[in-house]
């Protein structure tokens, strides 16, 4: 082999080994697709919003009602690992899991009310397919059923979801980092005693009129006590954390 062709061997080869493994799951080819929904619609009645509640694009941007924000493709790929791997998504099943509630409720001789209560709808559409469950009462169900396998999944889908917008919304894992902390001082300086608050407790990131975001953080520290903390981000100013009172409080 001459020296020349050697060099160009060793080229290609190296141009290979930089060049980025393709994603594990391929996207719609148009940028703004929806790639992960989440949207929680009234069980009956007009919906009160014509948009979902939590939407991430092809291109990484994720929307929700208190704003945008995007991800890196490889922060995108994570969640819909954890979502289509880990959780096994595309497994899950709406008639399955209604007819598990069916003979659950038939075996306890009784079904709980939840009339208010939204019905979760998440979906993935992937460039080769597409999925959607969808579920009443998400979060209470899987608290009462939690032998139900699917069930505990699909609320695992959705607190992830939920979660993961709220921290890009706090700008990214260290804003996020930031407002916890305020969190903290604040659950410290009311209940030394309990112990501190973490990521994995964040509920939520809303938005009031006044464009201010406010950020949820609850943890359930027994049938009794609830620590929940918000920190309002107000657009020009410094941010506050406060514990209002929850049902359990009073």
């Amino acid at each position: 082999m001459s020296p020349i062709t050697m060099r160009a061997l060793v080229l290609m080869l190296l141009l290979a080994a930089c060049a980025s493994p393709p994603p594990r799951f391929a996207l719609p080819e148009e940028a703004g697709a929806d790639v992960l929904v989440l949207d929680q619609r009234p069980k009956s009645g007009p919906r009160p919003r014509k948009e979902p509640l939590i939407r991430y694009a092809a291109d990484g941007t994720m929307r929700t009602g208190a704003g945008e924000a995007r991800l890196e493709p490889e922060e995108l790929q994570d969640l819909l690992a954890y979502v289509i791997d880990e959780k096994r998504f595309f497994d899950l099943d709406t008639e399955a899991i209604r007819l598990k509630l069916h003979q659950e409720n038939s075996r306890r001789g009784s079904a709980l009310a939840v009339l208010r209560a939204p019905v979760s709808v998440i979906e993935v559409r992937l460039r080769d397919r597409t999925h959607r469950v969808e579920v009443h009462a998400l979060q209470f169900q899987a608290n009462t059923h939690p032998t139900i396998a699917a069930l505990q999944q699909l609320a695992a889908i959705e607190r992830k979801l939920v979660r993961s917008s709220s921290v890009a919304l706090l700008g990214g894992t260290d804003g996020a980092a930031r407002v916890l902390a305020l969190a903290n001082e604040e659950l410290a300086r009311r209940y030394p005693q309990r112990t501190a608050l973490a990521l994995t407790d964040l509920a939520g990131v809303g938005r009031r009129k006044d464009g201010a975001r406010v950020a949820h953080f609850r943890r359930d520290e027994s049938a009794r006590e609830v620590s929940y903390v918000i920190v309002l981000l107000p657009v020009d100013g410094e941010p506050t954390a406060m514990m209002p009172t929850t049902p359990r409080d009073s």
